[in-house]
């Protein structure tokens, strides 16, 4: 699962490329967000909306997955253990660094445009955020945490029980 050959921003635009150019070659019922989706937002085509992406987030996983083994990238599939909820998304370790990688993170954070690559740290932050700026949570949200706790909600999806999906593709 450990890739030490490649850098994060190698990482990145590896992503990026699969993302515009090989986007749904193992699953073609995802080709129609092939060039659609980034992770970084003024790359995100606008008519993609959070919405898309809802209950894709194991099926955007795992074609994401598959496309990065030929780059040399072996990334974990890593799905909330909670019951009742049900998230995937992806870990890899980058440079002796765990890489989250959360394409579908819009569909919670509505504000949100491009996916999610960064530590498990940095997502916190951005959950934390979110919940403290009495922004509208999305209804899965709030069924975690009713007093929109921020803890509660990180790491209900992303954080100690999360459990792997599979090995590392």
């Amino acid at each position: 699962m450990e890739t030490f050959t490649n850098s994060i921003p190698h990482f990145k635009l590896s992503l990026e490329h699969i993302l515009k150019r090989h986007f749904g070659e193992f699953n073609p019922n995802l080709r129609n967000f092939r060039g659609r989706m980034s992770i970084y937002p003024a790359r995100v085509d606008p008519s993609l909306k959070p919405g898309h992406l809802a209950g894709r987030c194991a099926k955007i996983g795992r074609e994401t997955a598959l496309l990065m083994v030929p780059f040399g990238y072996h990334l974990q599939e890593v799905e909330s253990n909670q019951p009742g909820f049900d998230h995937t998304y992806l870990r890899a370790v980058i440079d002796w660094k765990e890489l989250l990688v959360d394409l579908t993170l819009p569909q919670y954070f509505w504000w949100m445009r491009n996916g999610f690559v960064g530590g498990r740290d940095e997502l916190r932050q951005i959950v934390r955020r979110h919940c403290l700026s009495g922004a509208r949570l999305d209804p899965a949200l709030e069924d975690i945490s009713p007093n929109r706790d921020p803890d509660e909600i990180f790491n209900t999806i992303w954080g100690g029980t999360s459990v792997p999906r599979s090995e590392a593709v």
